[in-house]
């Protein structure tokens, strides 16, 4: 009997007059054309490649997929109104069904991403109704409110290459990312297993984006650690890191890592003695003299009703300018001698960035034709994959790596052109040596759905308050699954915000492996 790799080879060749690079993408074709060695596994792979995109759903990139729990999914539950999952209904009575979305012929690409906050991700769950999703996800841009944009999926007309990945290796199709929530907490749970720093219901989730004060606050543990105390070698590349900005415009969205290296936010990673956030301590203290400065003329000559104000503001700057003054007599080279081994180690690892390419801090013209008009778009002019391409062609890749692309190659909907030549070149790199290819895992999901329907509903522990919610035997405590309303608001989260309900699983996301 045919191996399925010769069977998929010959299908590919044999479905048509055409070619296999009518079918194939060069790079798919390459790893598919590099034959394992007889009788090997996964036990005997060397390397884990690991790529974290962001925002995609199940049934937005493959529910039209034959062979997986898509739109002619036989087992779909019937909601309370006795339609079937797929026939949703707004707070008009309303229903729609998925539609497509025609990357070709439509604004799709530009029309931004859809609500996914934690507060509607509950509520399309709808406690397990599954129900609520038009009313949660409606679209916060005025110009597509009406449009019922979460059930918009693609087809393989639209995303040729994502399908002939899932074709060409193995697509999952029962994975679920981790809360029902937004990107950080997801991605804390990819490299953590957790949201809580003690595992108890006491413990504070981080279920939300943590916004601008998550550097170097977090101090669970975290699965790179746990690699380097065993001795296993791990990189996190990334073209550079998010902690010290800098950027500016479309610099940011080329040549940043989109905050989407959670490791930044760990104490024991100490990522603030990176230049980059030492420079941005030297760039205050030029500037926020003047600028206090300015602030206390213009609170001498104030009235009354705008002091409060200035002082504040004025206030706010002072302590800016002493926090840099301290970071940066602490953040030195000489200080980071200091740290441990073990730090050090983990510090090297999680930041490995494209340092070592001249050009990694610099964006430049590409000048093209589409269709007989001329364009031009800003494109970084370095390898953005420069110190992950050097370590695979020099034998240094570790035995586990992660990637994090820059906002333009994440697939994010706010940015969707470009994410499948980030993962094609990854590919590319990894079958240069097929050597390297045979002994090598790659693996591809995504953090979680952004605000895109999924048509099965996830998987939930039991309600430790609520016993119609389900039991599990009494040796295992469920509270640290859970968010209960009256814990939101004692944190004092909005009303509007604040939602109980489970932590996870959340909604299904793709989930590819090749090798």
């Amino acid at each position: 009997m045919d191996t399925r790799r010769e069977f998929l080879k010959k299908g590919a060749l044999l479905s048509g007059a055409v070619g296999i690079s009518k079918i194939l993408p060069a790079s798919i074709q390459k790893a598919l054309a590099i034959n394992p060695n007889p009788g090997s596994t996964f036990m005997d792979a060397e390397h884990v490649v690991i790529l974290m995109q962001e925002n995609r759903g199940f049934d937005h990139c493959f529910g039209t997929l034959q062979g997986v729990r898509g739109f002619n999914d036989p087992r779909a539950i019937t909601l309370p109104d006795k339609n079937k999952v797929w026939l949703q209904t707004n707070a008009l009575g309303q229903t729609y069904a998925p539609f497509r979305f025609d990357i070709q012929d439509t604004k799709i690409t530009w029309m931004g991403s859809t609500p996914h906050s934690r507060s509607s991700q509950v509520d399309a769950y709808n406690d397990g109704r599954f129900d609520n999703w038009l009313i949660a996800k409606q679209s916060r841009d005025k110009k597509y409110a009406n449009i019922p944009m979460t059930l918009g999926h693609y087809t393989r007309e639209d995303i040729p290459f994502n399908y002939a990945l899932a074709d060409a290796f193995t697509i999952c199709d029962q994975h679920f990312c981790s809360a029902m929530t937004s990107t950080n907490p997801n991605r804390l749970f990819f490299w953590t297993g957790a949201v809580r720093e003690k595992q108890n219901a006491a413990s504070n989730a981080y279920i939300r984006n943590l916004g601008n004060w998550r550097i170097e606050h977090l101090k669970y543990d975290t699965f790179p650690e746990r690699l380097t105390k065993n001795n296993i070698s791990w990189k996190f590349y990334q073209n550079d890191i998010d902690t010290g900005g800098g950027f500016t415009g479309d610099e940011r969205a080329w040549l940043a890592n989109f905050g989407c290296n959670p490791l930044e936010w760990f104490t024991n990673y100490h990522v603030k003695f990176a230049s980059r956030y030492t420079d941005s301590l030297k760039k205050q203290l030029e500037k926020l003299p003047a600028e206090i400065k300015e602030l206390e003329t213009k609170l001498q000559q104030s009235s009354d009703k705008k002091s409060a104000q200035l002082r504040a503001a004025l206030d706010k700057k002072k302590e800016v300018l002493r926090t840099a003054e301290q970071e940066l007599k602490y953040y030195t080279p000489e200080n980071f001698e200091k740290l441990s081994k073990i730090e050090k180690q983990l510090y090297n690892s999680a930041f490995t960035t494209n340092q070592g390419d001249p050009d990694y801090h610099k964006i430049g013209p590409l000048n093209y034709t589409d269709k007989g008009q001329d364009r031009t778009v800003l494109v970084p002019k370095g390898d953005v994959l420069h110190q992950f391409r050097s370590d695979v062609d020099n034998g240094k890749l570790p035995t586990v790596s992660w990637l994090s692309a820059a906002q333009n190659f994440s697939d994010h909907p706010s940015a969707p052109w470009y994410g499948l030549l980030y993962v094609s070149e990854v590919l590319d790199i990894l079958t240069k040596n097929p050597e390297v290819w045979k002994k090598t895992i790659f693996i591809m999901t995504y953090d979680e759905n952004d605000g895109y329907f999924d048509h099965v509903p996830p998987f939930v522990a039991p309600d430790p308050l609520n016993p119609a919610s389900g039991k599990c035997s009494s040796s295992i405590d469920t509270s640290t699954e859970y968010i209960h309303l009256k814990d939101e608001l004692d944190q004092g989260i909005p009303k509007r915000e604040a939602r109980g309900g489970p932590i996870g699983l959340g909604f299904r996301v793709p989930l590819i492996v090749a090798s």
